[in-house]
C-alpha cells in the first residue's frame, strides 16, 4: 500500500527506504516523502503548507562530535552547508555556486515559477543574480514573492529554493546532472516543461564530499568571485552617493581686553558726628506701599477722594450709580459661600458727557478650587467668554468686579491691587475721545464681618496718577498707582442712563426686574445646592452675630438681601421665596 501511494504521488518507482535490514517500512522517511511532494503541490496551487520537522532528539553527555548535513536558509535565502563537525567553519550556497558547480548555465527564460495556475520565467546572470521585468533580485525568495504578490498581494514570504525551477542543461555533457539513477533515488529526474526545483540541484552539491564541490563551496569559483565583486561596487556607489557632513569650521580665537584697573578713591576723613539735639519731631504717617517685604495677603487701606465737590486736585473722576437688581445679587452670591472668597463681573454704561457710570447687573462667575480659598480667589478662565457674550447680547460693557472677603475687613489686599490694575489695562480701550476710555471699578463685599446684618460693600479703583507718599508700587505687576476708595450711590426704583438723573420706572418695569433677579437668584441656589459649587456651600442654621443677638445665616441673608430691594409687600414675598428654594436646594 505504500509503495503504491508513493508511485502515484511521484509518477515514478522509487524504492521505499527501510531500516534494521529488513522490509519493515520506516515509517518517518516515507511520511517525509509524502509531505515534500504535498508541499511542493501547495506552493504551485497558492497555498500556506507547515514544513515537516521532525521532532528533535535530545543527546545527554559528550557522545564526540557527530557529523550532520543540515541546511539552514539566512536573511538573504542563501543556504548554509554543515558538513563539518559542530563547531567548524559554515559556507553558503548561492546561485553562483551552483554556477561554478557546473549545474546551472546562465541566460534568459532559464528559471521559472509557478503559482495559482500562473507561470513566469526569469533570466540567470554570470554572477548568479536573477533579473525579471527589468529588476534584479540578489535571492530566490525575494523574486519568488516580487512573482507571487502580482498574483496576492497579501503575500510576505516564501522559500525561493522549493518554488524556482531551473529549465536548462548543465555544462558538463550537456545535463544538468538531475536525472534519477538508481544508485542515487533521491535525485528528482528532470521534467521537460517544469524543469528541476534548484533545491534539489543545491542538495547535490552540499552532499558532493569531492574535492571539486568543496572548491566550489568555499568560493573559488569564477561566479561567486563576480558577485562579490559586484556586491563591492555596489556598496562604494551607494557611499559615494550619500553627502558628506559639512567640516566643522574652528571657531576664532578672540583675545580677552586687558582687565581694566580701578582707581583707588582717597579715602575722606571722617567728620566728627555732632551731640545729639533734643528737640520735638512731627509725627509722621507711615505709607501704605506694595513692597518686596509685604505678602500678597496684606489688606491696603484705600485712600479717599475730597468729599468737597469744588476740590479739583483730588476730586473723584466720575460718579457711581448701582441698580437694586445688581447690588442685591452681588449681596446674595457672597452669603452662599461657607467660608471661602467669590467672584463676578458688573456691566453696564459709560455717559463721557455726564461723567456717570451706571452698573446695571452682576453675572456671578465660576472659581477655581485652591487650597487658600478662604483668603483669596481664582476666576475660571472657561466661564469669561460666556459672561461676555451675555454681556454684548444687551448692548452694554463690563466696567468692574466684584468678590467677597467673607469673614475678614472689605479693604483691598495687595494682590486685590494687583488684580484691580491688571483688569483695569485689560478692559480699557485705546482710544482718544473720552467715550471710549470707559472707567472699570471692583467692589468687595462683606457677608459675615461685623456686627451689622446688611452686607457692607467697598468700591475702589487703582489711581494711576497717584504720587508722593501715598505711592503704590506693584513689584508684581510693574503698575504704579494708588488704591482709592470710590462713592457709589444706589437707586432703589430705576437705573442711571448717564443724563446725570434717574428716571423713574413704572411699576410693570419695576416688577420686571425683580422676576429676573429671581430667576438669577434661584440659578444661584441650584449651583450651589446641587451643582458645582455643593463642596463650598454656607450651613443654613450656623449662627452669626453676637451673644445675645444671634441669627442664623439664613435668617442674617433674608435681612441683607431684602435692605437692597425697593421697599414694597412684593419684595418680601421674593426674600421669602427664595429663602425656601435654598431649603429646598440644600437638602
Amino acid at each position: 500500500v505504500a509503495r503504491a501511494v508513493w508511485d502515484r504521488r511521484l509518477g515514478t518507482s522509487l524504492p521505499i527506504p527501510a531500516v534494521m535490514g529488513d522490509d519493515t517500512v520506516d515509517e518517518e522517511a516515507l511520511a517525509r516523502a509524502l509531505n515534500a511532494t504535498a508541499e511542493e503541490e501547495a506552493y504551485e496551487m497558492g497555498i500556506e503548507y507547515p514544513t515537516f520537522q521532525p521532532e528533535k532528539k535530545r543527546h545527554r553527555g559528550d557522545q564526540g562530535a557527530r557529523k550532520k548535513q543540515m541546511s539552514k536558509c539566512t536573511a538573504d535565502n542563501t543556504v548554509v552547508a554543515k558538513t563539518e563537525p559542530e563547531g567548524a567553519a559554515q559556507t553558503t550556497v548561492t546561485l553562483a555556486h551552483l554556477i561554478d558547480y557546473a549545474v546551472l548555465l546562465p541566460g534568459p527564460d532559464v528559471l521559472t515559477t509557478r503559482y495559482c495556475d500562473e507561470t513566469t520565467t526569469a533570466t540567470l546572470t554570470t554572477h548568479g543574480t536573477i533579473e525579471w521585468r527589468h529588476t534584479e533580485y540578489r535571492s530566490l525568495s525575494a523574486f519568488s514573492v516580487a512573482f507571487k504578490r502580482t498574483v496576492k498581494p497579501g503575500r510576505m514570504a516564501d522559500d525561493g529554493w522549493k518554488s524556482v525551477r531551473y529549465l536548462g542543461r548543465g555544462k558538463e555533457d550537456g545535463e544538468t546532472g538531475t536525472e534519477g539513477t538508481e544508485a542515487d533515488p533521491g535525485k528528482e529526474a528532470k521534467d521537460e516543461n517544469t524543469g528541476v526545483l534548484l533545491d534539489v540541484l543545491k542538495k547535490r552539491l552540499i552532499g558532493d564530499q569531492s574535492d571539486l564541490a568543496k572548491g566550489v563551496i568555499s568560493g573559488a569559483g569564477e561566479a561567486v568571485r563576480l558577485m562579490i565583486q559586484k556586491i563591492a561596487d555596489e556598496k562604494k556607489r551607494t557611499d559615494a552617493a550619500k553627502p558628506k557632513p559639512p567640516a566643522k569650521q574652528p571657531k576664532p580665537k578672540t583675545e580677552k581686553p586687558p582687565v581694566k584697573l580701578k582707581p583707588v578713591k582717597p579715602v575722606k576723613p571722617s567728620k566728627p558726628t555732632p551731640q545729639p539735639i533734643d528737640r520735638p519731631r512731627r509725627e509722621r504717617k507711615v505709607p501704605h506701599r506694595m513692597g518686596e517685604n509685604l505678602s500678597d495677603l496684606t489688606m491696603v487701606e484705600c485712600a479717599s477722594y475730597d468729599d468737597d465737590t469744588k476740590s479739583k486736585s483730588n476730586k473723584q473722576p466720575f460718579s457711581i450709580a448701582c441698580s437694586f437688581e445688581a447690588s442685591a445679587l452681588m449681596d446674595f452670591h457672597s452669603h452662599l459661600s461657607s467660608d471661602t472668597e467669590i467672584i463676578g463681573f458688573l456691566a453696564g454704561k459709560w455717559c463721557a458727557r455726564t461723567k456717570m457710570l451706571s452698573i446695571t447687573k452682576a453675572l456671578p462667575a465660576k472659581r477655581l478650587f485652591s487650597n487658600d480659598a478662604n483668603v483669596e480667589v481664582e476666576l475660571d478662565p472657561a466661564s469669561v467668554p460666556e459672561i461676555c457674550e451675555k454681556i454684548e447680547l444687551e448692548n452694554e460693557k463690563v466696567v468692574g468686579w466684584y468678590h467677597s472677603h467673607p469673614l475678614f475687613p472689605t479693604n483691598p489686599s495687595l494682590r486685590d491691587c494687583e488684580n484691580q490694575a491688571n483688569y483695569q489695562n485689560l478692559f480699557k480701550d485705546q482710544g482718544e475721545t473720552d467715550e471710549s476710555n470707559i472707567p472699570f471699578v471692583g467692589a468687595i463685599v462683606g457677608p459675615y464681618f461685623g456686627a451689622d446684618p446688611v452686607a457692607e460693600i467697598t468700591w475702589f479703583h487703582i489711581d494711576e496718577n497717584g504720587f508722593g507718599d501715598e505711592s503704590l508700587l506693584s513689584i508684581q505687576t510693574g503698575f504704579r498707582g494708588v488704591p482709592k476708595g470710590l462713592r457709589c450711590e444706589y437707586t432703589q426704583m430705576g437705573d442711571s442712563f448717564g443724563d446725570g438723573g434717574v428716571d423713574e420706572l413704572t411699576q410693570i418695569q419695576t416688577q420686571k426686574k425683580l422676576e429676573r433677579l429671581k430667576s438669577d437668584a434661584f440659578e444661584l441656589c441650584d449651583v450651589f445646592g446641587t451643582g458645582a459649587e455643593k463642596w463650598d456651600r454656607t450651613e443654613l442654621s450656623k449662627k452669626w452675630g453676637a451673644t445675645g443677638f444671634e441669627r442664623t445665616r439664613l435668617e442674617k441673608l433674608c435681612v441683607s438681601l431684602r435692605s437692597r430691594l425697593p421697599g414694597s409687600t412684593t419684595n418680601d414675598e421674593i426674600v421669602s421665596s427664595v429663602a425656601a428654594k435654598m431649603k429646598q436646594s440644600w437638602k
